[in-house]
């Protein structure tokens, strides 16, 4: 017993090299073919605009992380990976809220949990008991994840964690006189945690909707293009888009 105890006192304190979250991706992930065009190693080749959002989840001078992006391009991906490079590198109890608790089960179903076990770092945090490791329930040997739907409010607000993400944010249920909105609920699960971060997703629906207030309430950064005919760094947007 006494070496055992040794062994994990020296683990726990052992130095961590940081390791960017692109990097560990690349280096550990691989997509399925059933979510992805491009199955195999994980990378961001195709997609350079992810690789900054997908490394400030390793960023602790970032709390809050406001992915305003269009339907189909990678932010789902880009946030399982980004979580599971936390897991692995610094883990801390996490928490996913989705619209209903059916979407929270066939996200872990079809996408993350084989997305984790793509990683044989990953899956050596499994626990050795079958039913610790549910579908939307992991109880990993670093830290607790769990998958959660925002019709459910006493799942939303039932933990503390340290890593918060939020998907499809304008389709949460809204809050009512007698109980507050899903988001509220959640972030106020972050504040035991002094470095917790908080991620939210969603393709926008109006200017009235929750994913783009949040944004505005960022320091709002676009990912830039070289012009096909000067080769100057421009956003890309759909008046600049003509046809013949």
């Amino acid at each position: 017993m006494v070496p055992e105890l040794r062994a994990f006192a020296f683990a726990f304190f052992a130095f961590r090299p940081h390791v960017a979250p692109v990097e560990w991706c690349e280096a550990n992930l691989h997509l399925s073919a059933l979510v992805s065009e491009q199955p195999g190693p994980y990378s961001t080749r195709l997609f350079p605009y992810v690789r900054e959002p997908l490394n400030s989840f390793g960023d602790n001078t970032t709390s809050d992380l406001v992915l305003c992006w269009g339907a189909q391009t990678t932010k789902t991906t880009t946030v399982s990976a980004g979580t599971l490079s936390r897991i692995a590198n610094a883990p801390t109890p996490t928490l996913f809220v989705f619209p209903t608790s059916d979407n929270a089960q066939s996200f872990a179903e079809s996408r993350l949990v084989p997305l984790f076990d793509s990683s044989d770092q990953l899956r050596r945090l499994k626990p050795k008991e079958r039913d610790r490791f549910k579908k939307t329930e992991w109880l990993l040997s670093t830290c607790n994840v769990n998958l959660v739907g925002s019709n459910s409010p006493a799942n939303v607000a039932s933990r503390p964690v340290g890593l918060l993400v939020c998907d499809e944010i304008d389709k949460f249920s809204a809050g009512t006189a007698k109980e507050a909105g899903a988001i509220q609920l959640a972030v106020e699960r972050t504040k035991a945690f002094q470095s917790a971060k908080r991620v939210y997703t969603s393709t926008p629906s109006t200017e009235d909707g929750g994913i783009w207030q949040l944004f505005q309430k960022g320091d709002q950064r676009y990912y830039h293009c070289p012009c096909p005919h000067c080769n100057e760094l421009i956003r890309f947007e759909w008046p600049q888009v003509t046809w013949d």
